[in-house]
């Protein structure tokens, strides 16, 4: 599982909307729909502002080996 997929079941498991975490990122809501469906990659600058609207750490969503 990667980060998009794991943002996308934390919000789901939390309850969260997607919309709130798209205002909170500032990404707009159909491009952070794609993000966490897997339909566009996500950039770094991204992630980290969808961590930070989370109030996560970026290593929380990273697949440690």
């Amino acid at each position: 599982m990667n980060a998009q997929e794991r943002i996308g079941v934390y919000i789901a498991e939390n309850g969260i909307r997607q919309s709130f975490v798209a205002q909170k990122s500032g990404i707009d809501l159909a491009v952070f729909n794609r993000i966490i469906l897997g339909k566009r990659a996500m950039r770094a600058d991204e992630y980290e502002k969808i961590c930070i609207a989370l109030h996560k750490q970026p290593n929380d969503f990273m697949c440690v080996s």
